[in-house]
């Protein structure tokens, strides 16, 4: 047979305050809990405990007081609900560090219902309802949590792709810029490099001239044919225009200038690669 209510109340109510008390170790606060299956509770009873109070305070007959009050708003609680209800009493201690005790789960039937002990629900209609009631509750309980668990693992995985996401735009974006860079310097060596090779080119066409013309200037600067064959700068750009010169143009210098134009013509002819008619000014004309 299991004990009464207020007998399992009693006991531990004895091991909070009163061997508590002897110990120097007596609790803050007594609480009436009701539980239920889902873990939650709420208070419907609780005194506060004196703590200065002795051991002649909270003697057997006070304790066992305070184990029947406490059974009797347990037993109003259960016969106002209508079923089958759990209870535990709490004993709380001053200190977040120090947590406080729980008495083991007392089970309260109403007065027209048959406890069984919470081996199994009456052989009744409302015995089977509340048996479905429980199991549905466990399942829904499982679902909620399984629920919750792939939520929480969803969401983890969504931040640890949005963290590789993030990390990977920044790499492309470093190597945007590398590119960039990179191609940034090699433009400005390719520069470097044809701006050389132009300077060299340049160099190398006045050194050219420099040798052609070089004799031309020394004969000017001596006043002299000092080296014979040297080319005249003058006639050189004189030839070089003559080779963009067409016939029609060609023509048209010489009926202007008339017979003065017969130098110019043979070295026209010769720019273009022909023979220069001959000493006759009358018979020199464009080809």
């Amino acid at each position: 047979m299991p004990q009464p209510p207020e007998m399992r109340i009693f006991r531990f109510l004895k091991g909070a305050l009163g061997e508590g008390i002897l110990e120097g170790k007596p609790c803050e606060q007594i609480q009436l809990r009701q539980t239920t299956v889902s873990g939650s509770d709420s208070v419907l009873w609780f005194t506060d405990i004196d703590a200065d109070a002795d051991i002649s305070a909270y003697d057997d007959s006070r304790l066992q007081e305070m184990a029947n009050q406490m059974a009797e708003v347990a037993q109003q609680d259960a016969d106002g609900l209508g079923e089958i209800t759990t209870f535990q009493v709490v004993a709380k201690y001053k200190g977040e560090n120090r947590p406080g005790k729980r008495s083991p789960t007392i089970r309260i039937a109403p007065d027209n219902v048959e406890d069984t002990g919470g081996l199994s629900e009456p052989a009744n209609k409302d015995g089977v309802l509340k048996q479905l009631m429980r199991h549905n509750e466990a399942i829904m309980r499982s679902l909620i949590h399984s629920q919750s668990s792939t939520s929480q693992f969803q969401t983890r995985m969504l931040e640890v792709l949005s963290q590789a996401q993030i990390a990977s735009q920044e790499k492309q974006l470093e190597a945007a810029k590398m590119i960039e860079q990179l191609q940034s310097e090699q433009h400005e060596r390719d520069l470097a490099t044809e701006e050389a090779r132009r300077k060299a080119q340049q160099m190398q066409e006045l050194l050219q001239l420099a040798k052609r013309y070089a004799p031309a200037v020394a004969n000017h600067l001596l006043k002299g044919n000092v080296i014979p064959g040297a080319t005249n700068p003058q006639d050189d750009i004189i030839a070089n225009l003559l080779q963009e010169v067409s016939a029609e143009e060609a023509a048209e210098i010489y009926r202007v200038l008339g017979s003065k134009a017969a130098p110019l013509m043979d070295m026209y002819l010769q720019a273009h690669g022909e023979q220069p008619v001959g000493d006759s000014e009358d018979d020199k004309s464009p080809h």
